[in-house]
């Protein structure tokens, strides 16, 4: 095999992270799910043990779930978070926990927009 051909084959199976654009949640959504489609791959070849790939796939897939998500819905736990916190419901330390990690996910989606 040619160096010019080794090195599209490599530079193909690496993914690097892309800037944020106007289309960059659905960028990122194609690049996961093919990160996906590869690790589904190297596991069905034997290449990684059961428990790695679970454990990247589940993180791969909760990196889709963020991005799927919109600023109202984030709003919406937040909303919900706070009655149950007022319900007593959720602790004093669970509920400011829960609600910067909600109000950072909002933030992070206004910086993608």
């Amino acid at each position: 095999m040619s160096d010019s051909k080794c090195s599209a084959f490599i530079t193909s199976r690496v993914r690097k992270p892309k800037a944020p654009s106007p289309s960059g949640s659905r960028d990122r959504r194609t690049a996961l799910l093919e990160q996906i489609a590869d690790l589904d791959d190297r596991f069905e070849g034997g290449k990684i043990s059961e428990a790695d790939y679970r454990m990247r796939r589940d993180v791969l897939k909760s990196e889709i779930e963020d991005l799927s998500e919109t600023r109202q819905s984030l709003l919406a736990k937040i909303a919900d978070l706070d009655d149950r916190y007022e319900k007593g419901d959720v602790s004093p330390q669970r509920y400011q926990q829960q609600r910067d990690a909600l109000k950072k996910r909002v933030a992070g989606l206004a910086r993608q927009g």
